[in-house]
């Protein structure tokens, strides 16, 4: 059980990943856990593009964070818009599920995060153009993977830092299973 459990949460591709949470379910039942772990599946993954992939809310929040790199508040982007992405994006990461703050909502809420910021490394290690300089220096191996490491420190944790937001509970959240995740690589 345990072992299945664990595969759900590495699983970064959807459909495999839905699979496992439907042979979850066939092996423990439609328990509190499982049931949450559908509502955030669904929520996250919902509907499919044209090219039959499905769109990824937590991804999409990571991305919109990951356009204030390098910028401090009230310069470039004002503060207006920067506090309307931040409120998109915690909307993306179901911010407001946490609300009722039962153990096992927050349990469930973590295990996305923690797959969310898995797939987006995931995703970045297999994108051969991630890290280049202009298309020109590709880095590669151990350069690489430390500059997507250094990357989810600075989207997941230091631009809501940067921007006020690091003490709200989606925030302190995601910093937290960003923390697993490059202490796992």
């Amino acid at each position: 059980m345990e072992e299945l459990e664990e595969r759900y949460l590495q699983e970064v591709d959807p459909d495999r990943r839905e699979e496992l949470l439907e042979a979850l379910v066939a092996e423990q039942g439609e328990t509190e856990m499982n049931q949450l772990r559908r509502q955030l599946f669904d929520a996250r993954f919902a509907g499919r593009q044209q090219d039959g992939t499905r769109p990824d809310r937590f991804i999409r929040a990571l991305t919109r964070l990951s356009f204030y790199r390098g910028r401090t508040p009230g310069r470039f982007f004002g503060r207006r818009s920067a506090e309307r992405d931040f409120a998109a994006a915690a909307a993306d990461l179901m911010a407001d599920f946490d609300g009722g703050g039962s153990p096992a909502q927050t349990a469930a809420l973590r295990e996305e995060l923690y797959n969310a910021v898995l797939r987006y490394r995931v995703i970045s290690e297999e994108d051969p153009r991630y890290g280049s300089l202009a298309g020109l220096v590709m880095a590669r191996g151990e350069a690489k993977r430390k500059r997507i490491r250094e990357d989810l420190e600075e989207i997941c944790i230091r631009i809501p830092e940067r921007y006020g937001h690091g003490g709200e509970m989606i925030f302190i959240m995601l910093k937290e299973e960003t923390q697993k995740v490059i202490q796992e690589d």
